[in-house]
Protein backbone atom coordinates (compact mmCIF):
# COMPACT_ATOMS: atom_id res chain seq x y z
CA UNK A 1 0.00 0.00 0.00
CA UNK A 2 1.14 3.22 -1.05
CA UNK A 3 -0.08 5.07 2.79
CA UNK A 4 1.97 8.40 3.46
CA UNK A 5 2.85 8.29 6.89
CA UNK A 6 4.77 11.02 5.53
CA UNK A 7 5.53 14.42 6.40
CA UNK A 8 3.12 14.32 9.67
CA UNK A 9 5.93 16.85 11.58
CA UNK A 10 5.92 19.26 8.96
CA UNK A 11 2.42 19.02 7.69
CA UNK A 12 1.10 19.48 11.08
CA UNK A 13 4.16 21.30 12.43
CA UNK A 14 3.78 18.77 15.37
CA UNK A 15 5.98 18.03 18.02
CA UNK A 16 6.57 14.59 17.98
CA UNK A 17 5.97 13.21 21.71
CA UNK A 18 8.07 10.06 22.62
CA UNK A 19 6.87 5.71 22.52
CA UNK A 20 3.75 4.70 22.40
CA UNK A 21 3.62 1.79 25.06
CA UNK A 22 0.93 3.42 26.76
CA UNK A 23 2.56 4.18 29.69
CA UNK A 24 2.24 7.62 30.42
CA UNK A 25 2.00 8.73 33.66
CA UNK A 26 1.53 12.65 34.82
CA UNK A 27 -1.33 14.99 33.73
CA UNK A 28 -2.24 16.03 30.40
CA UNK A 29 0.63 13.54 29.12
CA UNK A 30 -0.33 12.00 25.81
CA UNK A 31 0.71 9.60 23.25
CA UNK A 32 0.24 10.87 20.32
CA UNK A 33 1.61 13.54 18.27
CA UNK A 34 0.27 16.97 19.40
CA UNK A 35 -0.71 19.23 17.00
CA UNK A 36 0.31 22.62 17.35
CA UNK A 37 -2.00 24.68 16.10
CA UNK A 38 -5.48 22.98 15.93
CA UNK A 39 -7.85 23.05 13.16
CA UNK A 40 -11.49 22.40 13.77
CA UNK A 41 -13.43 19.63 13.43
CA UNK A 42 -15.04 19.48 9.76
CA UNK A 43 -18.37 21.12 9.77
CA UNK A 44 -19.76 19.55 7.29
CA UNK A 45 -22.55 16.90 5.89
CA UNK A 46 -21.65 13.34 4.61
CA UNK A 47 -23.94 10.25 3.70
CA UNK A 48 -24.07 7.25 5.58
CA UNK A 49 -23.91 4.03 4.23
CA UNK A 50 -28.31 4.25 3.96
CA UNK A 51 -27.34 7.24 1.83
CA UNK A 52 -29.05 9.27 5.22
CA UNK A 53 -27.48 12.92 5.75
CA UNK A 54 -24.58 12.60 8.37
CA UNK A 55 -23.93 16.17 9.77
CA UNK A 56 -20.51 15.76 11.73
CA UNK A 57 -20.78 18.82 14.02
CA UNK A 58 -24.51 17.48 15.20
CA UNK A 59 -23.79 13.82 15.45
CA UNK A 60 -20.59 14.17 17.24
CA UNK A 61 -21.12 17.16 19.87
CA UNK A 62 -19.17 17.24 22.87
CA UNK A 63 -17.59 13.45 22.26
CA UNK A 64 -14.18 12.57 21.68
CA UNK A 65 -13.73 12.26 17.83
CA UNK A 66 -11.63 9.71 15.69
CA UNK A 67 -11.70 10.74 11.97
CA UNK A 68 -9.78 8.17 9.72
CA UNK A 69 -9.60 8.99 6.09
CA UNK A 70 -9.22 4.97 4.02
CA UNK A 71 -10.71 2.38 2.22
CA UNK A 72 -11.76 -1.27 2.32
CA UNK A 73 -9.03 -2.91 -0.03
CA UNK A 74 -6.57 -1.13 1.85
CA UNK A 75 -4.16 -4.28 2.36
CA UNK A 76 -2.08 -3.09 5.40
CA UNK A 77 -2.30 0.54 7.26
CA UNK A 78 -6.19 0.95 7.66
CA UNK A 79 -6.67 -2.39 9.22
CA UNK A 80 -3.66 -2.04 11.63
CA UNK A 81 -5.28 1.08 13.10
CA UNK A 82 -9.05 -0.15 13.07
CA UNK A 83 -7.66 -2.90 15.15
CA UNK A 84 -5.90 -0.87 17.49
CA UNK A 85 -8.72 1.68 17.88
CA UNK A 86 -11.46 -1.38 18.34
CA UNK A 87 -9.02 -3.25 20.99
CA UNK A 88 -9.07 0.44 22.59
CA UNK A 89 -12.85 0.64 22.80
CA UNK A 90 -13.13 -3.48 23.97
CA UNK A 91 -11.11 -2.34 26.73
CA UNK A 92 -13.01 0.81 27.77
CA UNK A 93 -15.97 -0.52 27.65
CA UNK A 94 -19.83 0.67 26.21
CA UNK A 95 -20.09 3.08 29.26
CA UNK A 96 -17.18 5.28 27.91
CA UNK A 97 -16.97 4.65 24.30
CA UNK A 98 -20.50 6.50 23.59
CA UNK A 99 -19.07 9.57 23.85
CA UNK A 100 -16.80 8.40 21.29
CA UNK A 101 -17.00 8.27 17.85
CA UNK A 102 -14.79 6.38 15.35
CA UNK A 103 -15.73 8.28 11.95
CA UNK A 104 -14.01 6.53 9.04
CA UNK A 105 -14.62 8.28 5.62
CA UNK A 106 -13.71 6.31 2.05
CA UNK A 107 -11.52 7.04 -0.14
CA UNK A 108 -12.67 4.63 -2.95
CA UNK A 109 -16.85 5.53 -3.32
CA UNK A 110 -16.60 3.58 -6.50
CA UNK A 111 -15.65 0.42 -5.17
CA UNK A 112 -16.87 0.99 -1.17
CA UNK A 113 -20.33 0.50 -1.38
CA UNK A 114 -22.30 1.18 1.68
CA UNK A 115 -23.50 -2.49 2.03
CA UNK A 116 -19.22 -3.59 1.47
CA UNK A 117 -18.11 -0.57 3.46
CA UNK A 118 -20.34 -1.05 6.61
CA UNK A 119 -20.02 -4.97 6.77
CA UNK A 120 -15.85 -4.40 6.67
CA UNK A 121 -15.98 -1.55 9.57
CA UNK A 122 -18.35 -3.05 11.61
CA UNK A 123 -16.11 -6.26 11.28
CA UNK A 124 -13.49 -4.41 13.56
CA UNK A 125 -16.00 -2.66 16.12
CA UNK A 126 -20.09 -2.46 15.90
CA UNK A 127 -19.65 1.25 16.73
CA UNK A 128 -17.64 2.73 14.17
CA UNK A 129 -19.61 5.07 11.80
CA UNK A 130 -18.77 4.08 7.99
CA UNK A 131 -19.29 7.18 5.80
CA UNK A 132 -18.93 8.47 1.80
CA UNK A 133 -18.71 11.44 0.41
CA UNK A 134 -18.23 12.96 -2.96
CA UNK A 135 -14.41 13.19 -4.17
CA UNK A 136 -14.26 16.89 -4.23
CA UNK A 137 -15.56 17.05 -0.33
CA UNK A 138 -13.19 14.28 0.30
CA UNK A 139 -10.35 16.01 -0.92
CA UNK A 140 -11.18 19.90 0.65
CA UNK A 141 -11.13 18.22 4.33
CA UNK A 142 -7.72 16.22 3.68
CA UNK A 143 -6.05 19.20 2.50
CA UNK A 144 -7.66 21.44 5.53
CA UNK A 145 -6.61 18.89 8.00
CA UNK A 146 -2.94 18.74 6.15
CA UNK A 147 -3.79 15.07 5.42
CA UNK A 148 -3.08 15.58 1.71
CA UNK A 149 -0.52 18.44 -0.03
CA UNK A 150 -2.29 20.98 -2.35
CA UNK A 151 -1.73 19.73 -5.35
CA UNK A 152 -2.70 16.13 -4.63
CA UNK A 153 -5.93 14.69 -4.95
CA UNK A 154 -6.26 11.98 -2.67
CA UNK A 155 -9.76 10.68 -3.28
CA UNK A 156 -11.67 8.84 -5.96
CA UNK A 157 -9.31 6.70 -7.51
CA UNK A 158 -8.41 2.94 -6.70
CA UNK A 159 -6.08 2.10 -4.08
CA UNK A 160 -5.20 5.87 -3.13
CA UNK A 161 -2.32 7.33 -1.00
CA UNK A 162 -3.41 8.54 2.03
CA UNK A 163 -2.20 9.60 5.11
CA UNK A 164 -1.53 6.43 7.65
CA UNK A 165 -2.52 9.12 10.43
CA UNK A 166 -5.69 9.25 12.85
CA UNK A 167 -7.21 12.64 13.74
CA UNK A 168 -8.43 13.16 16.94
CA UNK A 169 -10.51 16.18 18.02
CA UNK A 170 -11.59 16.53 21.70
CA UNK A 171 -14.95 17.44 23.08
CA UNK A 172 -14.02 21.07 22.23
CA UNK A 173 -14.39 20.13 18.51
CA UNK A 174 -10.58 20.67 17.90
CA UNK A 175 -7.98 18.83 16.68
CA UNK A 176 -4.94 18.22 19.59
CA UNK A 177 -3.53 14.76 18.41
CA UNK A 178 -2.37 12.45 15.60
CA UNK A 179 -1.97 9.01 15.82
CA UNK A 180 -0.02 6.90 13.59
CA UNK A 181 -0.79 3.12 13.02
CA UNK A 182 2.52 2.11 15.14
CA UNK A 183 -0.17 3.45 18.14
CA UNK A 184 -0.98 0.29 20.36
CA UNK A 185 -4.33 -0.23 21.53
CA UNK A 186 -3.02 0.13 25.34
CA UNK A 187 -2.15 3.87 24.37
CA UNK A 188 -4.68 4.94 22.50
CA UNK A 189 -7.02 3.24 25.85
CA UNK A 190 -4.91 5.60 27.88
CA UNK A 191 -5.19 8.39 25.78
CA UNK A 192 -8.98 7.98 24.77
CA UNK A 193 -10.15 8.10 28.36
CA UNK A 194 -8.07 10.96 29.51
CA UNK A 195 -9.38 13.33 26.32
CA UNK A 196 -12.93 12.53 28.10
CA UNK A 197 -11.99 14.35 31.06
CA UNK A 198 -9.71 17.13 29.78
CA UNK A 199 -10.86 20.60 29.66
CA UNK A 200 -7.73 22.32 28.56
CA UNK A 201 -5.37 20.68 26.16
Amino acid sequence: MRARVAGTAILFAAIVIASCDGARVGVRTYNGIRIRTPVLKPQVTLERVDGSPYNIEQETSDRVTLLYFGYTHCPDVCPTQLMSVARAFRILGADTTSRMRLLFVTLDPTRDTGALLQSWLHGFHPEFVPLRASSQAVDYELRRLHLASPDEPSGGVPNPAHASAIVVFGRDGMSHFLYSASTNAEAWAYDLRQLLRDSTL
